[in-house]
């Protein structure tokens, strides 16, 4: 549940228990210039904006600017304004019970009144502030321009620096991998066994973002055991945003390219169904491989596969995603999940890139191993980390006040752009419900041990957790704590 629709909640509960008390009169009287309702209805449609907005987000339908982002902002914080003030009511209201009932104490013990004209100011206060909000949201036209804006932001969670991003990881010489020797046998061995297995195969590779999916599968695609087995070839790089047609005329063009034969007439016009046979026809008689890339939807795939036919050829098509649950559809013996890199492999990694020799100074060892266990076998984050420290004076002051300030590096130093977008696109992707579940768990010091216990109370203090019928909250939260380790394990 989001803190709007807990706040709206809230407020209906106060009503609502004043109603059962059978004191709706006195009620009245008592809320009588707080606004309540007024207030209900404005967070209601403030939160209906804001679940439309991440919905459009998750759907990848725009890429809220910055202007969208700072509403966004704003309305949330008014949430928790309300919801303190509500606090606080309920607090004196507790404070001054009688005995005779919540409810009755509060219309019998006129010490409240004081504080609900005070109560009242601050809620008269909030009430200007969502209108002026509104009226600010109108005045610049957000909506508009938050569907509009360029998905080139720098902290747009994706968009063209992240294609970059994949592009750059196609040309990272075979000198400066490390660690992906056996997934990379394994994986020419499955292309190349067309004797044993003449059907079209799909492969799937599955890990988190930046942990090296596009990196091997490159290697794999450009070596010459693949190059010389198929007649033709083509990578597709799909991503969050992609229109089918576009994605069949590209595949076409790569497969026409990768044989030196001309593009035939009129593909740029084709529609779904002809772009389909077209290609299907054109491999009918060919050994082919295909790579699909960064795939986030199991349609991506029904939407394409109709146009590769199963010709017993002995052809190959290698998907990369962090969706597990659709890797795995594709028949155990046919996932190949990557693994974090361990100490060694991280450590050789991060040296390449931190020093220009690949050697470290003995004094920076401790802090480098730190550096180091920080990112956690990911490739991505010990590239990027290592690029950072390169740049960085060779001391042992300098370099501890980056490893103590690396929180606030990743937010704000745009050498860490990258890797904040692939965490962004990840965070992104969670469904509504979880994200604030999710960004709860940071309020915890670093390598605190949560017991679930403790998260669930929590969470259901908060108001995160919304009612189900026929099971408790605790239940609801149990699940949810059952969806995010699906993801972290899967995806994020």
């Amino acid at each position: 549940m989001d803190p709007v629709r807990f706040v709206i909640q809230k407020l209906a509960e106060i009503v609502e228990g004043f109603a059962n008390e059978g004191l709706k009169e006195a009620a009245s009287s008592l809320f009588q210039g707080l606004q309540i309702e007024e207030i209900q209805l404005e967070l209601e449609s403030m939160g209906s904006f804001l679940k439309d907005a991440d919905r459009r987000k998750r759907r990848k339908i725009s890429n809220d600017g910055e202007g969208m982002r700072t509403f966004e902002g704003q309305v949330r914080e008014v949430a928790y304004k309300v919801e303190d003030i509500i606090d606080k009511y309920m607090y004196h209201i507790a404070e001054q019970d009688t005995g005779k009932g919540l409810f009755e104490s509060v219309v019998f013990r006129p010490k409240l009144y004081s504080y609900k004209r005070q109560i009242a100011s601050e809620l008269q206060a909030v009430k200007s502030e969502i209108q002026e909000i509104s009226k600010r949201y109108k005045r610049y036209d957000l909506r508009e321009k938050g569907s509009t804006s360029n998905a080139n932001d720098d902290d747009g969670g994706g968009g063209e620096n992240w294609q970059r991003l994949r592009q750059h990881a196609r040309l990272i010489p075979d000198v400066e991998i490390v660690g992906i020797e056996e997934d990379k046998k394994f994986l020419i061995k499955r292309l190349t066994e067309s004797d044993q297995v003449p059907e079209r195969v799909v492969l799937s590779v599955v890990g988190m973002g930046g942990i090296g999916k596009t990196t091997l599968v490159t290697k794999v695609y450009n070596s010459l055991e693949v190059e010389n087995h198929f007649d033709c070839h083509a990578w597709i790089t799909v991503s969050q945003t992609y229109k089918v047609d576009e994605l069949l005329r590209n595949l076409m063009k790569e497969l026409c390219k990768s044989t030196k034969e001309p593009i035939p007439n009129g593909v740029g016009e084709m529609d779904y169904i002809e772009i389909s046979n077209m290609l299907s026809s054109y491999l009918q008689k060919k050994r082919y491989v295909i790579i699909l890339d960064d795939v986030w939807e199991a349609i991506v795939w029904k939407d394409i596969q109709l146009a590769l036919p199963e010709n017993g050829c002995g052809s190959r098509v290698i998907i990369t995603t962090r969706m597990d649950n659709f890797a795995s559809s594709f028949g155990v013996e046919n996932v190949l999940r990557l693994r974090h890199l361990g100490n060694d492999d991280a450590f050789v990694l991060f040296c390449s890139k931190a020093f220009s020799n690949k050697s470290y100074p003995p004094h920076l060892r401790p802090c480098a191993e730190r550096l180091v266990k920080k990112c956690e076998g990911l490739p991505l984050a010990i590239v990027t980390i290592g690029g950072l420290m390169s740049m960085k004076e060779k001391s042992c002051l300098e370099w501890r006040m980056v490893e103590d300030s690396l929180s606030w590096q990743l937010g704000n130093n745009k050498d860490l752009g990258g890797l904040k977008n692939i965490l962004l696109l990840s965070f992104n992707d969670l469904p509504y419900n979880l994200k604030y579940c999710f960004l709860y768990c940071s309020l915890f010091p670093e390598d605190c041990l949560i017991t679930q216990k403790k998260l669930i109370r929590l969470w259901v203090a908060q108001g995160f957790i919304p009612e189900r019928r026929g099971i408790t909250l605790e239940e609801v939260a149990a699940d949810y704590i059952k969806d995010l380790e699906k993801k972290e394990a899967h995806q994020v």
